[in-house]
């Protein structure tokens, strides 16, 4: 009997000497109401979940599929000088310029499909990755329909550093009718091209309101016999800040420079290389709206230098294009998961020399679309 008194005071003084020890993380835990009675559980709670999410992240996928489907009129497809606009009545038959095509006005249709897969790593951090399938049909001129694909993966370094890895494929695509040399005199012929690019985008965000974004880009362009002197690759340099002004105002401020190199090849007794240097300056203004609406609207000028230093190529010798386009884009979010989106497109390419017999891609042509579609998040 003496001995387990004697135990039961030993343990009794033992918890009297740790009981300030605990007295800390029990009030901590044992919160008390607002107005000061009982201890509230809840806090009991909240301090387990905080314990538990310190202890192991959560981590959890999400998967996101869009679709986008739009149509869109344009007064000038194959961006042709306005002096051959309306020719293509009187060029279409076999071996002239505009064989096959019905006119520069037409109906562009598109359907896209985006996926993404996204796992959230922690807070603030993610890995994703993503692919977009894009279809463009015409109906005046089938034989332009062309598949756009993209891919690539994004991973958060840090909370505000952000990777991306991406690569784009356009199997097969009409590019316009070219003049070829044949025994005894010229046709033309329908040229056809496959592009491969793949680069990379680096993204910084200094802070809530002011991000930046650099990227490159290596493209390959390979056109079918006999215009394989029109293939190219081009190194693509890319730079852009974005800043929110206010609550709901957004611009963006962007620059890019493009290196591109053509073989040289004889073409009409002429050495022919269509290397250039390009230089791409733009800005984009972004309102959300009451109401759901959205508003955009961006100006882009790109000025491009030819490098040949042949003169009797004098489609291209010191030659100096320049376009400026404009855009303009409103959404209507109609219901929780559906977006209507009409889009205007004008467009004007300059250039220094004027001469019919030019290339048509380096002519000065004017663009104008309009178009409207419906964007749905599945």
């Amino acid at each position: 009997m003496k001995m387990s008194i004697s135990s039961f005071s030993f343990y009794l003084s033992v918890l009297l000497i740790c009981l300030p020890l605990f007295a800390v993380s029990v009030s901590e835990v044992y919160a008390q109401s607002s107005d000061g009675s009982k201890p509230t559980k809840q806090a009991i709670r909240k301090k387990s979940e905080k314990a538990r999410k310190k202890k192991k992240p959560k981590r959890h996928v999400r998967f996101e599929l869009r679709s986008r489907i739009t149509t869109k009129y344009t007064n000038n497809l194959f961006k042709v000088r306005r002096a051959w606009e309306n020719q293509f009545s009187i060029k279409n038959e076999p071996g002239q310029r505009f064989e096959g095509l019905a006119g520069p006005e037409d109906q562009v249709s598109r359907v896209a499909i985006d996926a993404r897969m996204k796992w959230k790593l922690r807070k603030k951090r993610s890995f994703d990755v993503f692919a977009h399938v894009d279809y463009n049909s015409h109906l005046r001129n089938p034989i332009a329909n062309y598949l756009f694909l993209d891919a690539g993966i994004a991973y958060d370094i840090s909370k505000h550093d952000h990777l991306q890895l991406y690569v784009d494929y356009i199997p097969n695509r009409f590019k316009k009718n070219y003049k070829v040399q044949i025994p005894g005199g010229q046709t033309f012929k329908p040229a056809y091209y496959f592009e491969f690019e793949a680069g990379i985008r680096y993204k910084r965000d200094w802070n809530k309101k002011w991000s930046n974004v650099f990227g490159y880009g290596l493209a390959t362009r390979e056109f079918e016999a006999p215009f394989t002197n029109r293939n190219r690759t081009a190194h693509r340099f890319t730079m852009q800040s974005n800043h929110d002004l206010f609550r709901k105002v957004d611009i963006s401020f962007g620059a890019a420079y493009t290196a591109a190199f053509t073989p040289s090849g004889m073409e009409f007794g002429v050495t022919a290389d269509r290397s250039f240097n390009e230089l791409l300056f733009k800005t984009k203004l972004d309102l959300d709206l009451p109401k759901h609406w959205d508003v955009s609207a961006g100006v882009k000028y790109r000025i491009r230098d030819y490098t040949t230093n042949v003169r009797a190529d004098e489609a291209r010798y010191a030659r100096k294009n320049a376009r400026w386009s404009a855009t303009f884009e409103v959404k209507k979010r109609l219901w929780k998961r559906g977006l209507l989106v009409l889009d205007a497109l004008w467009m004007l390419n300059q250039t220094n020399k004027d001469d019919n017999e030019i290339d048509p891609d380096i002519a000065g042509y004017r663009v104008f679309s309009v178009g409207a579609g419906i964007q749905h998040k599945i």
